[in-house]
């Protein structure tokens, strides 16, 4: 379920991002919060969503090494949305829905 969704930004050089926040719950007793971006041309996708609505997120994991002033490695991880599809329902019981690999309902 989206909690949140964030306005683009445009961070530079022309490169824009928009972060939004899902509930993701495989146990509705440990719910997991995960931060998401849109970038670029998706940005204007989460246009059509609000909070509230429960959707299935198509996305890429990225990740970066950036050397900090100090000479060290610092990493980073990005879920970078590419597709948003609203649902109908949510699912009670993920383990007996067959969905598309590296797909995950949110």
């Amino acid at each position: 379920m989206i909690l949140e969704i964030g306005k683009t930004v445009e961070i530079k050089d022309g490169f824009k991002k928009r972060e939004f926040i899902v509930k993701y719950s495989e146990k509705p007793e440990y719910p997991e919060y995960l931060k998401l971006e849109a970038v670029q041309d998706k940005c204007d996708m989460l246009d059509k969503f609000t909070a509230g609505q429960v959707v299935t997120v198509h996305f890429n994991l990225r990740g970066r090494c950036w050397v900090n002033p100090q000479g060290e490695n610092v990493y980073f991880n990005t879920l970078q949305a590419w597709r948003l599809e609203e649902r109908t329902q949510l699912i009670q019981d993920p383990e007996t829905v067959t969905e598309e690999e590296d797909d995950l309902p949110f």
